[in-house]
């Protein structure tokens, strides 16, 4: 192995100390290629007899390979920017030029606090969230490793979809516009529940007509209807027949929307045939879904019940029914989260 002098420079020049250092690059014999670099930090004394210099080797030190050399430099130029930014204490170092180093990421991970590793977690998935190319790399690496990523899958979850509830819930207690409601479920489908495997990105297939969701049912892949009321400020949803003891007539806010829902269902069973040739898309027997008003006292709960029951192709249900399905899933969630935490292969879900 031949050694070739690169370049050197004096570090300090002193009457009697001089520290200097030196790289040199190590060639093969044989081929005459690079083989790897060195730098040697030198000490050099001035010797009493004879005035010559001398390699003190006690403080002297050789980095003999190229990762020692780029920590070295990482670091003495990370430590001129933390002085000028009067950054003081200990100091994870990783270079930029090209990339962030993976093994320094992962150090840095090691010596945080659970807290600051949750935060930094979240703070990363962010910064990719816009990169198509980084979620695909993310999308391979899940695959690769789906145990080690189920928890912290489960957790981030956990987290979104309790501030969605949150936030469904105070738009129930205000009472908000029908608008907002459907705004939050445009972007949380999960809140019906696993019952729906997608939504439909079409709103309309009939002249005149626009559903506020078309959602795919998980079991067999038909379409459903969805529409959006509001919670009605809490009134109840029947209204006592005076003229028939015990019974409950649907207040006429309910009733709207009976009929609206109705009449979409029989613009679609009209529209089968076109709709399956422009759209590929059979709507024969579409079910509808209507999420209206509070639950109320227990006669409400029943009265309702009764209602569904006689209902053919429509079910009616309530805003606090829907946020009892979110709940649901963030329960499913955290029961995952907690045997996987166990240690047990067994996800209920």
């Amino acid at each position: 192995m031949q050694k070739v002098q690169l370049a050197d420079v004096i570090l300090k020049s002193g009457k009697r100390v001089i520290k200097k250092a030196v790289a040199w690059e190590l060639r093969n014999d044989d081929t005459g290629k690079d083989h790897h670099m060195e730098v040697m930090l030198e000490t050099l004394r001035l010797e009493k007899k004879g005035g010559g210099w001398a390699v003190d080797e006690k403080k002297s030190l050789t980095l003999d390979d190229e990762e020692q050399i780029a920590c070295l430099t990482t670091f003495l130029g990370a430590l001129n920017q933390a002085r000028d930014k009067k950054i003081s204490g200990n100091v994870l170092l990783t270079p930029l030029a090209n990339g962030v180093d993976l093994g320094a990421a992962r150090r840095a991970l090691e010596i945080l606090a659970s807290e600051s590793r949750s935060r930094i977690m979240v703070e990363l998935l962010e910064a990719v969230s816009g990169d198509v190319r980084a979620l695909q790399t993310l999308t391979s690496a899940a695959r690769s490793s789906p145990s080690g990523l189920r928890a912290a899958v489960g957790a981030i979850n956990i987290g979104r979809f309790e501030c969605v509830l949150e936030e469904l819930s105070r738009c129930i207690e205000s009472n908000a516009r029908e608008a907002t409601y459907q705004g939050i479920l445009t972007d949380n489908p999960w809140l019906f529940g696993s019952e729906y495997s997608e939504r439909h990105a079409r709103r309309s297939f009939t002249r005149d007509q626009q559903q506020d969701f078309m959602l795919r049912r998980t079991v067999d892949g038909c379409l459903e209807l969805i529409e959006i009321k509001t919670p009605l400020d809490g009134k109840p949803l029947f209204v006592a027949d005076k003229s028939h003891q015990g019974a409950w007539v649907p207040r006429h806010e309910l009733s709207a929307a009976l009929s609206q829902v109705m009449r979409d269902l029989e613009k679609l069973d009209d529209d089968v045939l076109r709709i399956r040739a422009n759209d590929d898309e059979d709507v024969r027997k579409v079910r509808a879904r209507i999420i209206i008003g509070r639950d109320g006292s227990r006669e409400q709960v029943a009265a309702l019940r009764r209602l569904n029951g006689h209902l053919h192709r429509v079910e009616v249900m309530t805003f606090d029914m829907l946020l009892r399905i979110g709940r649901r899933v963030v329960g499913a969630l955290m029961d995952a989260t907690q045997t996987i935490e166990d240690g047990s292969d067994e996800i209920p879900f």
